[in-house]
């Protein structure tokens, strides 16, 4: 029985990673820029520099992928020891 949770555990890992390439892939996708979105009516170019800076969308995506699975695992949902107020997933 502890082979079998084993192997299912194993083969978990590699799911789980696949899935998270394929949702972050499928945000990228999006039209737009959020940068754009987040800046609102008034679109000083400052105000998206800081916004791209801020939500590091001015990375490289492979850099961004981390950071973006970095604040998956650090959300409330994920680890009920930290509070609300910490989560970072819109990061």
């Amino acid at each position: 029985m502890l082979s079998f949770l084993a192997k299912r555990v194993i083969q978990l890992i590699p799911t789980l990673f696949f899935v998270s390439i394929l949702i972050f892939s499928l945000q990228h996708l999006l039209p737009g820029d959020p940068a754009l979105v987040m800046a609102g009516e008034e679109r000083d170019p400052n105000v998206i520099a800081q916004i791209r800076a801020q939500y590091r969308l001015d990375q490289p995506i492979p850099i961004q992928y981390f950071y973006w699975v970095k604040g998956v695992l650090s959300c409330p949902a994920i680890s009920a020891s930290r509070s609300a107020s910490r989560c970072r997933c819109a990061n």
